[in-house]
């Protein structure tokens, strides 16, 4: 289950790459985010839903409500990392996203009701894992910004307790089902996505379309199914027993992207990092 959610994670930090690097795509522009993030993936899965599966089960899941929820805790999430991004550098925003994780299992004992010792343990070990970063940005503790640090929380917590209501015992049930439940996400997360669109689309149609026709194909597509493998292992994960231990695993995702810009893109990458990435590394070696 927890290399599902790595898997998730490293999908999500390629994506991250492409968007930042080479696809020249920063996060605050809100209306490639919408183009990019949801649109393109879903159109692809659409096709796929109407050649090889039942269109009218993926509209029935569509309009079911929890598909719905299950979008908006994604994209609550999604929105409020952009916001921390925006305004603090990663190793900071990796930070707030550690602290407002400790939360998760005293948000979700109540509805789980399933912790142990060892699922603590866990938990307590990845945030130690954590522990060169926090003592690289001491400083950053006397004056933490709390709009970013409540909304990162906020947006966790929210998305756990939601997620821990995805079916566990015998997962999706079907291939069938779990692409249709996946397809139906995603359409929920474009609508929700162009509903602050519609607040910028006059100052930002034109740019918008000439940065499209200038756009590298193969990026482009390359991204497309990196978002659609980052979702489906995102929800596999989450659709597994235990599957708020996938948390820290998952939100690793800024630091397994300074990995991949230390390797693919000749990026600086501080000790505090490389020193993170390796006890992440024998925290994941122990939980197996």
């Amino acid at each position: 289950m927890l290399w599902v959610a790595l898997f998730s994670a490293f999908c999500r930090g390629g994506v991250n790459l492409i968007d930042r690097y080479l696809l020249g795509i920063k996060t605050k522009d809100l209306l490639l985010n919408v183009l990019f993030n949801v649109t393109l993936p879903f159109l692809l899965c659409l096709i796929v839903t109407f050649l090889f599966f039942s269109p009218l089960q993926f509209l029935e899941l569509f309009l079911r409500p929890e598909a719905w929820i299950f979008a908006l805790a994604i994209q609550i999430a999604s929105y409020s990392f952009s916001y921390a991004f925006k305004h603090l550098e990663i190793s900071r925003v990796m930070i707030l996203s550690k602290i407002g994780e400790t939360l998760i299992p005293l948000t979700l004992l109540p509805i789980t009701g399933a912790w142990t010792e060892n699922e603590y343990l866990f938990y307590a070990a990845s945030l130690l894992a954590f522990s060169p970063l926090f003592i690289r940005n001491t400083r950053f503790f006397k004056n933490i910004p709390w709009i970013p640090l409540v909304t990162i929380a906020f947006a966790m917590n929210f998305q756990a307790i939601v997620f821990s209501f995805l079916p566990k015992e015998g997962g999706f049930g079907s291939v069938e089902n779990f692409w249709l439940m996946n397809n139906a996400i995603l359409g929920c997360r474009m609508v929700y996505s162009f509903i602050p669109l519609l607040f910028q689309i006059r100052n930002g149609r034109e740019w918008v379309f000439e940065v499209v026709s200038t756009l590298n194909i193969p990026m482009t597509l390359l991204r497309t199914f990196g978002f659609l493998f980052t979702q489906g292992a995102f929800l596999l994960a989450l659709g597994q027993p235990h599957s708020y231990l996938s948390w820290p695993i998952l939100n690793c995702t800024p630091l397994i992207a300074s990995l991949g810009g230390y390797f693919i893109l000749k990026e600086e990458l501080r000790k505090s990092e490389i020193s993170t990435l390796c006890l992440l590394t024998a925290v994941l070696i122990w939980i197996k």
